[in-house]
């Protein structure tokens, strides 16, 4: 029975490699986005860089707030995340790719960010889930 189950996971690992194989093959047709999908889309970026733009402010110590609300009498919720941070981060970046900001406001950004980021109570070097982003402690 032994030999069996060997020989059964010996056939899916071959196939596993030929279907590996077969989905990461180039595909030869490229997608067209015609120009009002172009401008969709960069609206879309453009309010979502609007909204980072909004928060990433001295009084949230420069962290995006984990949470935005329109129905709720607390719109933002005071806390983030070390993925809200990595989403931040990227988010600036992004920004300056798609040419919103410029490179001074981005390593500006950057700049502060990773100097709260460094000020952060940490647990052996990590960050915590959780901090409240006006007092920066971790929740």
């Amino acid at each position: 029975m032994k030999k069996a189950n060997g020989v059964f996971i010996g056939l899916l690992f071959i196939i596993g490699i030929f279907v590996a194989y077969l989905i990461s093959k180039n595909i030869n047709e490229r997608v067209q986005i015609n120009d009002e999908n172009i401008r969709y889309l960069d609206s879309i970026a453009r309010k979502t860089w609007d909204y980072f733009e909004d928060y990433i402010i001295e009084e949230n110590n420069y962290l995006i707030p984990d949470n935005y609300q329109e129905n709720r009498l607390n719109k933002v919720v005071d806390r983030t995340s070390s993925t809200n941070i990595g989403l931040e981060l990227i988010s600036i970046i992004s920004a300056y790719d798609m040419g919103y900001i410029s490179f001074k406001k981005t390593m500006e950004y950057l700049n502060k960010i990773l100097i709260v980021v460094s000020s952060l109570s940490k647990w052996n070097g990590h960050l915590y889930n959780w901090y409240n982003i006006k007092t920066l402690m971790p929740l």
